[in-house]
């Protein structure tokens, strides 16, 4: 028999901006109930850079001091193409109080928000998958399975996750931050519209010998935008965008490879290689954020490339004022309707940062020009900051429409 569970809000997706969205919620004193397929908070995710405006909201979650235990602030980010040095962009000079960026890994600053969720009494739900949902004029009914891990095969043993039981859930609204392949977005039908093109990375972290850049370098090559971040430890993590998945070599000799042929400037010594993947990216947005009682914020909504980390940190953004705007909705008798002002500006935000730059006053230089179609997406920046980044290559986005 299932059981069953009531909240105020309903979080699908215990990622980065999904716990954001659960932290807002839950410090204002409402219900919410987290639910996310995975076992845990990600361990080989490709998203390491917390730009300065999420720095500032972290801040307001209290948490910015952890963050920066744990991680290493970045003023300058290098720009290559090849062995050349083509210019650098200077993170010290934006406005706001946090004038750096700060590297940690994902998994981290997972661990880090699901603590403080967790702190204020509220637990995820691991290994629970939403299977139906049922938007209706008042609210969300959601039958949630409970997985469990079996072992099978023989004589290789392995395990498979099978439904242990049902969960019954009725919900005053939703958030969908279940990822790309989102499957709250899916059941309501909203499209993916492909904003143009693809990338290809291959990621590798390490831990090398030997003195690394503490700045990071974004790899401009034909094939895409590759990135540099160093790690606390002596360690780093690399993405080369390669022209096919079957390019992607997961050993020291694949690595060395890309390193000669992208980073010709690396000489620290590689001790260990900790991880390595490979991923498509694709430049995508949805038709809509949501409609009703059900939104959705982060990957769930848009893709872009991996190496400035846009797609988490504008995410997270959203995850803070879609939480607010429920804050307002639920507690100080805020209309429902105001959720479509959300839907119209997070839309414009990425229809801009999703177009192509031209150049500002002066002419940029001609790698920055070559790159165009693609150097805004990689930069660590949104907003203002983003703005005021392409200005120093000589950049610039067209005006929000």
């Amino acid at each position: 028999m299932a059981r069953t569970l009531e909240a105020e809000v309903v979080v699908v997706g215990a990622g980065p901006v999904g716990l954001v969205v659960a932290l807002v919620l839950k410090r204002a004193g409402v219900d919410v109930q987290v639910f996310d397929t995975n076992r845990r908070t990600g361990v080989h995710s490709y998203a390491v850079v917390l730009h300065p405006g999420t720095q500032a909201l972290l801040d307001t979650l209290g948490l910015m001091g952890s963050v920066g235990a744990h991680g290493v602030a970045v003023t300058k980010v290098g720009l290559y193409e090849g062995a050349e040095r083509r210019g650098e962009i200077d993170i010290s000079a934006l406005g706001g109080r946090h004038k750096q960026l700060f590297v940690l890994p994902q998994s981290r600053l997972e661990l880090l928000l699901e603590d403080a969720l967790a702190a204020l009494g509220t637990k995820v739900h691991w290994l629970h998958r939403v299977q139906d949902l049922k938007p209706r004029a008042d609210g969300v009914d959601l039958t949630v399975a409970r997985l469990d891990s079996v072992s099978t095969g023989y004589p290789i043993a392995r395990s498979e996750q099978v439904v242990a039981g049902t969960v019954d859930v009725s919900s005053s609204w939703l958030v969908g931050a279940d990822g790309y392949d989102s499957f709250v977005r899916r059941r309501l039908g909203i499209p993916m519209e492909e904003s143009g093109g693809h990338e290809i990375v291959s990621v590798y972290q390490c831990e090398a010998g030997g003195p690394l850049p503490q700045e990071g370098r974004l790899m401009l090559a034909r094939t895409g935008v590759g990135a540099y971040w160093p790690l606390p430890g002596g360690r780093c993590r690399m993405s080369f965008p390669i022209a096919s998945e079957a390019d992607h070599k997961p050993d020291p000799s694949g690595f060395a490879a890309l390193l000669q042929a992208q980073a010709p400037w690396f000489t620290a010594e590689i001790r260990s290689l900790e991880w390595t993947a490979s991923a498509r990216f694709e430049r995508r947005l949805a038709a809509r954020f949501g409609a009703g009682r059900v939104w959705l914020a982060g990957d769930a909504a848009h893709l872009t490339a991996p190496a400035g980390a846009q797609s988490m940190n504008v995410g997270l953004r959203e995850a803070e004022d879609l939480g607010g705007r429920l804050v307002a909705v639920l507690r100080r008798g805020a209309p429902a309707s105001s959720l479509a002002e959300y839907d119209a500006e997070v839309g414009r935000t990425w229809r801009r940062l999703l177009s192509r730059p031209s150049p500002s006053e002066g002419a940029p230089a001609p790698w920055a020009s070559r790159f165009a179609d693609r150097i805004a997406a990689c930069l660590p920046g949104s907003g203002d900051d983003l703005d005021a980044l392409l200005r120093q290559i000589g950049m610039e986005l067209p005006p929000a429409s």
